[in-house]
This record gives C-alpha cells, sequence and structure tokens, in this order.
C-alpha cells in the first residue's frame, strides 16, 4: 500500500472546510492548555478548560464528515 498526495494538496490544506475545522480545533485545544493553567494559578473551577477541550474535540469529530464529503470547489468535472 502506497500513499499518494492529490495533485493540488497545497489547494486542499489552504481551502478545504476540513482542514479549516482542523485548524480551528488545534487552536481550541492549545487555548484549552492555556486555560487549564490559569485556572491552576487563579485556583478557579476547571470548568473553561474542560469546555474549551470538549469543544476542541467537537470540531475534530467535525472534520471527519467535512473531509469526505464533496465540495464543490475541489469537484473535478
Amino acid at each position: 500500500m502506497t500513499i499518494h498526495l492529490v495533485a493540488d494538496w497545497r489547494r486542499v490544506l489552504s481551502r478545504a472546510w476540513s482542514m479549516r475545522l482542523v485548524y480551528l480545533a488545534v487552536a481550541v485545544l492549545v487555548l484549552a492548555e492555556i486555560a487549564q493553567w490559569a485556572v491552576e494559578i487563579a485556583y478557579l473551577p476547571p470548568i473553561w478548560s474542560l469546555l474549551l477541550r470538549l469543544a476542541g474535540v467537537a470540531l475534530m469529530i467535525a472534520a471527519i464528515p467535512a473531509r469526505v464529503l464533496l465540495q464543490k470547489e475541489f469537484h473535478d468535472e
């Protein structure tokens, strides 16, 4: 089994909704790590960190169907 990149992989990385959701999820998860650190310092309940982590996971799950659904700008007719 060999793995091949799509011919326009740079375009996919910059314009596909699935990749945008992945980028957003990564940003949310990084923000959750920062929030966790801030919560530990301030001795606040860690609910914000948990909510940010759940949002990141939800975005990653949303990226799966976004990757496999037909996107008009990438469809060769």
